[in-house]
C-alpha cells in the first residue's frame, strides 16, 4: 500500500511525459505508450486509478538519439539518467526524472532518483525460435548479474551467501554489464527485423514490428494526446489477455516506493 498522494504522482509523471512528448515531435523521434500506461489510456484514458509509475517504448534509434542529447533537448528541471551517463545506474534501460523531487524504491533494489518515467528500448527479434530463446536466456542472465551487482551483498548476513555478489563487484561493474545487455539486445536492426519487443524474461512483448507497433497513433490520455501504437489491441492482448477485464481489488498492485517527496531535490 502506497504512503504517499497517488494522484500526487500521476500528475508529476504527466507532467514528464507531456514534456517527454513535446521532444519527440519537435525531434522527430518515435515513442509509445507501453505496459500499464497504454493499458490506463486504453482503459480509463488516463492512468489506472491505483498505478503510480509510467512507462514508454522507444525504437533503438529514436532511444539512442534521445539518450545522445536529453541534456540539451528536455527543460533543466529533468534529466535522463542512464548507465551511459552514470556509471553506477543499474538498470539496462533509461529514466526521465523531476531532479526536484526524491524517490527511494525498495529494499530489494536500494535506488534514489527523482520521479520518473522509465523509457525502454525496442529491438529487433530473431525470427527463428531457437535463436531468439537463446537470446532471451543470454539477457535473462546478464540481468541476473545485474541484480546481484546491484543487491545489497549483505542481503542475507555475511556468510557464505554474501560471497557471490562481492566475488561479481570484483569482475564486473554496472555499466560493463549495462553494455553487454545493450549490445546483445540491438544485434538485430530495429527497421530491418519483422518482429520486435522489448526484452524481457518471457516472450510475450514481441509483436510484428510494421502492423502493431507501426509509426503510432495518437491517443488521449489525461485530456491530452500522447502517442500509442498502431494497433494497441493487438500489443496489450499479448501483454494482458482480457485486458479490458478490471481486476480484483486485491490484484491492483503499485510499486509502494519506500519514500517519494514531492518538493525535494533528491540531490
Amino acid at each position: 500500500m502506497a504512503s504517499y498522494d497517488i494522484r500526487k504522482m500521476q500528475l508529476r509523471l504527466l507532467d514528464i511525459l507531456k514534456e517527454i512528448d513535446i521532444v519527440c515531435r519537435t525531434h522527430g523521434l518515435r515513442y509509445y505508450l507501453a505496459g500499464g500506461t497504454l493499458l490506463g489510456a486504453v482503459r480509463h484514458g488516463g492512468f489506472i486509478p491505483w498505478d503510480d509509475d509510467a512507462d514508454i517504448m522507444m525504437p533503438r534509434p529514436d532511444y539512442e538519439q534521445l539518450v545522445s542529447h536529453a541534456d540539451e533537448w528536455l527543460p533543466a528541471h529533468y534529466r535522463m539518467r542512464s548507465h551511459a551517463s552514470d556509471p553506477d545506474y543499474p538498470f539496462y534501460y533509461a529514466k526521465v526524472e523531476d531532479i526536484r523531487t526524491t524517490i527511494v524504491e525498495g529494499p530489494t533494489r536500494p535506488f534514489t532518483g527523482g520521479i520518473f518515467v522509465d523509457v525502454f528500448p525496442v529491438d529487433g527479434i530473431p525470427s527463428d525460435i531457437s535463436r531468439c530463446m537463446r537470446s532471451v536466456k543470454s539477457f535473462k542472465r546478464y540481468c541476473k548479474l545485474l541484480h546481484f551487482l546491484h543487491r545489497d551483498p549483505y542481503k542475507h548476513g555475511r556468510g557464505p551467501r554474501s560471497w557471490w555478489p562481492l566475488a561479481l563487484r570484483k569482475l564486473y561493474t554496472r555499466r560493463e554489464i549495462c553494455e553487454r545487455i545493450s549490445r546483445r539486445m540491438s544485434r538485430i536492426p530495429y527497421d530491418e527485423s519483422e518482429l520486435v519487443g522489448c526484452y524481457s524474461p518471457n516472450y510475450n512483448t514481441f509483436v510484428d514490428r510494421q502492423n502493431v507497433y507501426g509509426r503510432g497513433k495518437g491517443i488521449m490520455f489525461e485530456g491530452i494526446e500522447l502517442m500509442g501504437m498502431d494497433d494497441n489491441d493487438a500489443y496489450l492482448r499479448k501483454q494482458y489477455g482480457d485486458y479490458m477485464q478490471i481486476p480484483p481489488e486485491n490484484k491492483r498492485y503499485n510499486h509502494a516506493f519506500l519514500s517519494v517527496d514531492f518538493d525535494r531535490p533528491y540531490r
